[in-house]
Protein backbone atom coordinates (compact mmCIF):
# COMPACT_ATOMS: atom_id res chain seq x y z
CA UNK A 1 0.00 0.00 0.00
CA UNK A 2 2.71 2.52 0.90
CA UNK A 3 5.42 1.61 -1.60
CA UNK A 4 7.94 0.34 0.96
CA UNK A 5 9.69 -3.01 0.51
CA UNK A 6 8.83 -4.34 3.98
CA UNK A 7 6.30 -3.81 6.76
CA UNK A 8 7.06 -0.54 8.56
CA UNK A 9 5.77 1.38 11.56
CA UNK A 10 5.98 4.83 13.10
CA UNK A 11 7.34 5.01 16.64
CA UNK A 12 6.02 8.36 17.87
CA UNK A 13 7.93 8.04 21.13
CA UNK A 14 11.24 8.26 19.21
CA UNK A 15 10.96 11.93 18.20
CA UNK A 16 13.94 14.07 17.29
CA UNK A 17 14.74 17.05 15.17
CA UNK A 18 15.70 16.33 11.57
CA UNK A 19 17.14 18.75 9.06
CA UNK A 20 14.80 18.80 6.04
CA UNK A 21 17.86 18.77 3.75
CA UNK A 22 18.34 15.13 4.75
CA UNK A 23 15.14 14.24 2.88
CA UNK A 24 16.66 13.33 -0.46
CA UNK A 25 13.94 11.16 -1.98
CA UNK A 26 10.46 9.99 -1.11
CA UNK A 27 10.35 6.27 -0.35
CA UNK A 28 6.73 5.71 0.69
CA UNK A 29 3.33 7.23 1.34
CA UNK A 30 0.58 6.96 3.93
CA UNK A 31 -3.09 7.80 3.65
CA UNK A 32 -4.36 11.09 5.04
CA UNK A 33 -6.21 9.18 7.80
CA UNK A 34 -2.99 7.51 8.95
CA UNK A 35 -1.10 10.82 8.79
CA UNK A 36 -3.80 12.50 10.90
CA UNK A 37 -3.42 9.72 13.48
CA UNK A 38 0.36 10.16 13.52
CA UNK A 39 0.05 13.94 13.96
CA UNK A 40 -2.48 13.47 16.78
CA UNK A 41 -0.23 11.09 18.69
CA UNK A 42 2.84 13.32 18.23
CA UNK A 43 0.83 16.26 19.61
CA UNK A 44 -0.03 14.14 22.66
CA UNK A 45 3.61 13.05 23.14
CA UNK A 46 4.94 16.62 23.03
CA UNK A 47 1.97 17.87 25.07
CA UNK A 48 0.91 20.32 22.35
CA UNK A 49 -2.38 22.05 23.11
Amino acid sequence: MNGLAKTSAVDTLQLRGVDTQRFVQKIGVVSSDIMKSIVTVIAIVIEYE
